[in-house]
C-alpha cells in the first residue's frame, strides 16, 4: 500500500462524516429519547441511523472490508482493512444538545491506523488526516505546532 492510495480514502471519509453528521442534525436540540446501553451509556435514533449509514456507504464501496462500530458491533470481511466507527461521540452531549459531540470514523490497514475523521457537525469542523498526506482543518493544510514546551 502506498500513501497516495490513501487520498482516496481520505477525500471518501470526509464525506462520508459530513453526511452522517447531516442525519445527526436532524435530531440534535430535539426531544429525543435514548436507551441505556450495557455497558451504562446512552445511544439514540440518531446514532444508530447514523451508523446505518456510514456501514451502508463503506460497504457498498469497500465490500471485502472489515467493520468495527460503536453500535453494531463488528463486521469482519476479507481484505486487510478494517473501518471503525463512532457515529456519535459525545451522545450525552448530543442529548443535552451541547454542540460537543462529533463523528468518529477511521481506517486501519493490518492493524495500523492510516486515515481518520474527527467531523463536529453543529459547529461545522471537521479535522482530517491521512499517513502520507498530512492533517487537514475544514479541508486546509494543518500541523501541530513544534512549540516543545508551554
Amino acid at each position: 500500500m502506498h500513501p497516495e492510495n490513501f487520498e482516496g480514502y481520505l477525500d471518501f471519509i470526509v464525506d462520508v462524516a459530513s453526511e452522517a453528521g447531516k442525519i445527526s442534525l436532524e435530531h440534535f436540540l430535539k426531544d429525543i429519547e435514548f436507551e441505556t446501553k450495557s455497558d451504562n451509556t446512552p445511544v439514540t435514533i440518531a446514532d444508530r441511523l447514523a451508523e446505518e449509514y456510514i456501514r451502508q456507504r463503506i460497504q457498498d464501496r469497500y465490500p471485502s472490508h472489515s467493520l468495527l462500530g460503536e453500535e453494531a458491533g463488528e463486521t469482519k470481511g476479507d481484505s486487510s482493512f478494517r473501518w471503525i466507527i463512532d457515529p456519535i461521540d459525545g451522545t450525552q452531549s448530543f442529548i443535552r444538545g451541547v454542540p460537543q459531540y462529533t463523528v468518529l470514523i477511521a481506517l486501519e490497514h493490518e492493524g495500523v491506523p492510516k486515515v481518520g475523521v474527527i467531523h463536529n457537525p453543529p459547529l461545522k469542523e471537521t479535522v482530517s488526516a491521512a499517513t502520507g498526506i498530512g492533517a487537514f482543518y475544514n479541508g486546509k493544510s494543518c500541523q501541530v505546532s513544534s512549540t516543545s514546551r508551554l
